[in-house]
C-alpha cells in the first residue's frame, strides 16, 4: 500500500527518510500503511511481553498488491483459509471505525487517429483532439454523480467529503511519440470510487454511456468508436451491520483508549476489509492518525500508533477472553 513519493521536488524531507518532528513521521508509507502494521506488531508484542493467554488465537497478516486490486488480501482469504471470527485492518482512520468499503473499478479508454506529418496536420485526425471529447464528458458525469450521490456515513465522519463521495478521476493520459507527428492513438486510464448503494454493473453503464453519446456526437469518433477496456480493480462496495457485536465492541474501546467518541467511517475507497466482510466476517477498519497519504510531506503521528495498540490489545483481550 506505498504508492511512488513523485514528484520529489514537492517534499520538504526526505521521503525515505524516516525524519522525526515533535510527535510526526515522516515518509511515504509512513501512514498508509506502515504505522498500521507497527501498531498491530506492537498490540501482540505486548501481550507476548506480559505472558498474557489468550483464549482465542490472533493471527497477524501482512498482503501485498492493496493498491493493485486487492490480490494478496484476496488469495489470503481464498489459500490460507484462516478460521477467524472478526478481523481488524488498521488503515489511517484519524480515530474513527471504519465500517465500510467502497466500490472501486479501473476502466481504459483508446482513441484512433491518423498519423500525418504535422506540416500538413489537416490529413491526419488528432487522436488527442478526439481524446479531449472523452475527457469532457467523464468530467460531467463526474459532476453529475458528485451531485446526486450521497453517504451518511462519509458525510458524517468527514463533512469535507460532502458532494464527493463518488469519484471519477483521470489517473493517466499517452498519446504521441514526436511534436511534428499528429498522434494517431490516445489512452486515458482512469479510477472510479462510489459508496455502497450501487451495483458494479449499474457504474459501468453510465461510463459507457457517456463515452457513447461523445462518439456520437463526433463524425470522426462515430466511425471509429472509442475502446472501453475494464482492468484491474474490480471491487464491489460492503457496509457491516453498525449493531454487530465486534463493532459495538471495537467502538467502546476507541472510546475508552482514545477519550474521544469514534464516529463510523469508510466507503469512498477500497479496502482490503471487503473480502472479509464478502465472506460474512465482520472486518472493521480503525488506525493511526496520518496527514497527506499520497501526497508530498506524508507523515504519521506516533502518538496515534501507540494509541491503535493499545487498542488493538483491549479488543483482543475482551474478544478472545483470558
Amino acid at each position: 500500500d506505498v504508492v511512488s513519493p513523485e514528484p520529489l521536488e514537492d517534499w520538504s524531507r526526505d521521503p525515505w527518510g524516516g525524519e522525526i518532528e515533535d510527535d510526526l513521521l515522516y515518509g511515504r508509507g509512513s501512514g498508509d500503511m506502515k504505522a498500521g502494521i507497527a501498531a498491530m506488531i506492537i498490540a501482540v508484542q505486548a501481550l507476548q511481553d506480559q505472558d498474557v493467554q489468550l483464549k482465542g488465537d490472533v493471527q497477524i497478516e501482512t498482503t501485498i498488491e492493496e493498491e493493485d486490486g486487492g490480490v494478496g488480501g484476496n488469495l489470503f482469504l481464498r489459500l490460507v483459509r484462516p478460521k477467524v471470527d472478526a478481523a481488524i485492518n488498521p488503515e489511517p482512520t484519524w480515530y474513527n471505525l471504519g465500517v465500510a468499503s467502497g466500490g472501486v473499478m479501473y476502466f481504459r479508454v483508446t482513441v484512433k487517429g491518423v498519423p500525418a506529418h504535422a506540416a500538413t496536420a489537416h490529413f491526419g485526425v488528432n487522436a488527442i483532439e478526439k481524446m479531449m471529447l472523452v475527457v469532457n464528458v467523464l468530467r460531467n458525469l463526474n459532476l453529475k454523480r458528485q451531485k446526486e450521490t450521497s453517504f451518511d456515513i462519509v458525510e458524517k465522519s468527514f463533512p469535507r467529503m460532502k458532494g464527493y463521495v463518488t469519484t471519477i478521476n483521470i489517473g493517466t493520459i499517452s498519446s504521441g511519440d514526436w511534436p511534428s507527428t499528429v498522434p494517431a492513438k490516445a489512452t486515458l486510464e482512469s479510477r472510479i470510487g462510489w459508496p455502497p448503494g450501487e451495483t458494479r454493473k449499474e457504474v459501468k453503464k453510465q461510463v459507457e454511456e457517456a463515452v457513447s453519446a461523445a462518439a456520437k456526437k463526433d463524425e470522426w469518433l462515430m466511425k471509429n468508436p472509442p475502446v472501453i477496456d475494464w482492468f484491474g480493480w474490480y471491487a464491489r462496495p460492503h457496509l457491516l451491520d453498525l449493531d454487530n457485536e465486534f463493532v459495538q465492541l471495537m467502538k467502546n474501546n476507541i472510546s475508552d483508549v482514545v477519550g474521544v467518541s469514534p464516529k463510523f467511517a469508510g466507503g469512498t475507497a477500497g479496502l482490503d476489509t471487503r473480502f472479509f466482510a464478502y465472506r460474512g466476517t465482520p472486518a472493521v477498519t480503525f488506525g493511526p492518525h496520518a496527514q497527506r497519504i499520497h501526497s508530498f510531506d506524508e507523515c504519521v503521528s506516533i502518538e496515534s500508533i501507540l494509541k491503535t495498540a493499545e487498542t488493538i490489545v483491549t479488543t483482543l483481550i475482551d474478544w478472545c477472553g483470558v
